[in-house]
């Protein structure tokens, strides 16, 4: 096991100290000039900003840490002796009425004396089934069906009933979900670095993307499946090594030791904090990758991120306590996995500071005024009501401040710079439209954490299932009831709140707010009309439009221009 450093986190916590000193005092009114309500106010905004502020210093630093990290060795191929005594493998592909034959048949390639290809099928629909069915019929001799008679323990259940079929034939498997491609690099790889080390319990691949059934959503998300790994790439040296669900070879016996896979939403964060509590561990296999297919829909985009969330929640009431007190884990590896734990509820989080900091406290503490706007070819005047706040005249900060504040604001696309210098259209093109698809996320992401808390009900939507896609379409969702109607109020209450906060933008001339919020009607549209819908498709670029906009603003005073003067906090302009 690599030694770890909190060398990551120790610079993080400079960075964000040097941020907080030099940018939040400018940020605190005169004691004199806020009341009780507006101290409030002020104080739950600059909390939540710095709070952000820490994760922004964290992916700015971890950026230039990939930058000046030299990978670690492996050895690609097995050596002779090795071949022969290699042990048989069982290829695990789990499908949920989403099979991807071009998928499933490459990794049917594998099969051979050392692989043996297991369809773990929980298809729901008759057609899923029966595609499943010929398609092992034509491959009987290296595939094997499995079925189940429930759903039970969802991923986990399915994957655990897999495991009392195998016995003991399989020393290792490897995990794939229905779009996953597994490469023969990888199955060298793995089987090289657990042979060497029976404390080692998975070996994880880093993942591309597979583009042969691209769309244009499929093809802008691609691009952050890179930029996700080469985060995931310092994990072995500054955190825990994660085991992502897919791509992953597991050592059969450490499986069996702690239990099988826990039958929880994210089974893969639950199994990856289990094998650490038993002492044993995970590495990254950095120079040979597996493939799998970016989301193909905008609703399975925004499944995916609800699952995480949903699952999230429930590690952090059954398996948060058990995994902080291992004396088995070291405490990097602790800090690692509840930061990045904690960085799923960032998005309701920034829904409340969007809430409580431009919408409550104006029109708490603003007043109703009317602004006359002419239109001088019709010698028209047209009374507008304009919401009028202190806020709107926050005076403008010295250029550090402004320096750090869309430094903030920009750490998190440090990623994306390799792809600038490459392929700068393409890269710009994916990050504006990255911002409105994060933005759609704002409110369900609100929803779903507020469900789960008050419910206590880990239930989810299987996230590459094409029939949840359709469920407008009557008698095409096979939903629980409790679901299919969630998902119609979410929708409701997330149209109904993105209008709401477009109108409070407009009457507080806040741009930031504005471009917020647009990015939050997309979400319903694309919903409804597709994302690649040439009607509103010009709406995935306005948003960040808008907010490069702001930022462009926020520059003016650094070059003498006084006209404008933006909150501090980037809320009104």
């Amino acid at each position: 096991m690599v030694a770890k450093s909190s060398r990551l986190f120790a610079a993080a916590a400079i960075v964000w100290l040097a941020a907080v000193c030099v940018a939040i005092p400018a940020l605190i009114p005169a004691k004199t000039s806020l009341d009780l309500q507006d101290s409030l106010f002020n104080f739950t905004a600059l909390t939540l900003l710095a709070y952000f502020w820490f994760y922004n210093a964290y992916y700015a630093c971890s950026f230039a840490e990939y930058c000046c990290t030299s990978p670690i060795d492996e050895t690609l191929c097995a050596t002779g002796d090795e071949e022969q005594q290699t042990p048989a493998i069982a290829v695990l592909q789990t499908v949920c009425n989403d099979f991807v034959k071009e998928a499933v048949s490459r990794n049917l390639e594998l099969a051979s004396a050392r692989c043996h290809l297991f369809i773990c099928d929980d298809s729901t629909n008759n057609d899923a089934r029966a595609e499943v069915d010929r398609f092992v019929q034509e491959n009987a001799r290296n595939c094997t069906l499995l079925r189940r008679s429930n759903r039970a323990g969802y991923k986990a259940g399915n994957l655990n009933h897999a495991l009392r079929y195998l016995g003991n034939n399989y020393p290792f498997i490897i995990l794939a979900d229905s779009d996953s491609v597994i490469s023969a690099d990888f199955v060298e790889v793995a089987l090289h670095r657990l042979t060497k080390d029976d404390r080692l319990a998975f070996v994880q691949a880093p993942h591309s993307a597979n583009l042969r059934r691209s769309n244009g959503l499929a093809a802008a998300l691609a691009m952050s499946l890179e930029a996700m790994w080469r985060l995931l790439s310092l994990k072995d040296r500054f955190g825990i090594t994660p085991l992502m669900g897919h791509g992953g070879m597991i050592r059969l016996e450490a499986l069996r030791q702690v239990g099988g896979f826990p039958n929880r939403v994210s089974e893969d964060l639950a199994l990856t904090a289990l094998f650490r509590r038993h002492g044993y561990y995970g590495c990254l296999a950095r120079r040979a990758r597996c493939y799998e297919e970016p989301p193909q829909s905008f609703s399975h985009f925004r499944r995916r991120f609800e699952k995480w969330l949903i699952g999230g929640v429930e590690f952090m009431k059954k398996d948060a306590v058990p995994f902080a007190c291992a004396e088995s884990v070291t405490t990097v590896e602790k800090v690692d996995l509840f930061f990045h734990l904690f960085g799923l509820f960032n998005v309701p989080l920034l829904f409340v500071f969007l809430l409580v900091v431009n919408v409550l406290w104006p029109l708490s503490s603003g007043t109703w005024e009317t602004a006359t706007v002419a239109i001088p070819p019709l010698n028209v005047a047209i009374g507008i009501p304009v919401l009028s706040s202190s806020l709107v005249n926050s005076p403008v900060g010295s250029l550090s401040t402004r320096f750090v504040i869309i430094g903030a604001i920009l750490a998190p696309l440090a990623y994306f710079l390799p792809d600038l210098k490459d392929r700068p259209v393409e890269t710009l093109r994916y990050i504006s439209a990255g911002f409105t698809s994060f933005c759609t996320m704002l409110i369900p992401a609100t929803i779903t954490l507020v469900n789960v808390v008050l419910s206590g009900r880990y239930e989810f939507r299987a996230t590459g299932n094409p029939l949840e896609d359709a469920l407008w379409i009557r008698g095409r969702s096979n939903l629980p009831r409790n679901l299919y109607v969630g998902r119609a109020l979410s929708i409701g209450i997330e149209s109904c709140a993105a209008v709401f906060f477009i109108s409070i933008a407009l009457c507080t001339y806040n741009l930031f707010l504005l471009s917020v919020s647009l990015g939050m009607l997309c979400g319903p549209l694309f919903e409804f009309l597709d994302w690649d819908n040439r009607k509103v498709v010009w709406l995935r670029h306005l948003p960040f439009a808008l907010l490069a906009l702001q930022l462009i603003f926020l520059t003016f005073p650094a070059f003498g221009y006084s006209g404008l003067a933006p909150n501090l906090l980037m809320i009104h302009f």
